[in-house]
């Protein structure tokens, strides 16, 4: 049937009030943003291979053996940390390697793990400073041993009983089969390993019968295991 156009304008006039009584009082059209660009950007993660400053929170330990603790509580440590802080970093950078972000909400903290420079992650922990370091993104535990022995030579060597807990634990893992490769890999004379090996191989109540650990030496080695063999 033909609609009358006065009642149509008064059918549309309706519905416009029955529309504008849903919409909110408040309502700015200036108020819609798109869900992407609401979304804050993910920050860009540290380039590899490029010195960045890392927060050491974000940098767990090796779990190889290492230093001894004493290491960090002499006076070349003291010297560093002073050096440090005078400087505001690290002069020299440490290393990290990349790890997978664990499930918990303190350990997704944790990025990276130290490859070598225990003592500078160590010291800028102490000191609330962040650390100067070059992240490697995919190394393996051959490589980073390798690396931090070949690190440390250059810098502080090792002690023979430091040395001889890394090379007990490169062999137990498995990482080297014997005693003679894990030495051509570390550029180490086979005789120095052996003495290592047996100085860390030693019963607890020997080690602790010196101040210190790392005052045992590679001519202790033969005499202390004879004297325990009988």
């Amino acid at each position: 049937p033909e609609l009358d156009p006065l009642n149509i304008a008064a059918l549309n006039e309706a519905a416009d009030c029955e529309i504008h009584d849903h919409i909110p009082l408040d309502f700015d059209p200036s108020d819609r943003v798109d869900a992407a660009a609401a979304t804050p950007p993910r920050s860009a993660p540290p380039p590899v291979g490029a010195e960045v400053l890392l927060d050491t929170a974000t940098i767990r330990e090796s779990g190889a053996p290492n230093r001894d603790s004493s290491a960090y509580a002499d006076v070349a440590f003291e010297q560093l940390k002073t050096n440090i802080r005078q400087t505001g970093k690290n002069i020299s950078a440490i290393k990290v390697r990349r790890i997978k972000r664990g499930r918990s909400r303190h350990a997704a903290a944790v990025l990276y793990e130290v490859v070598y420079g225990h003592r500078r992650l160590r010291a800028c922990q102490e000191l609330g400073l962040k650390v100067l370091a070059v992240i490697e993104d995919d190394m393996d535990d051959r490589a980073a041993l390798l690396e931090r022995v070949a690190e440390n030579t250059g810098r502080q060597d090792f002690t023979a009983w430091e040395l001889g807990r890394i090379c007990v634990h490169a062999l137990e893992t498995r990482l080297f089969a014997t005693q003679r490769e894990l030495a051509a890999a570390l550029g180490r004379d086979a005789g120095d390993v052996s003495k290592a090996i047996a100085l860390a191989s030693l019963p607890p109540a020997v080690i602790a019968a010196f101040s210190c650990p790392s005052d045992l030496q590679y001519r202790h080695a033969k005499l202390l295991r004879d004297a325990v063999a009988r």
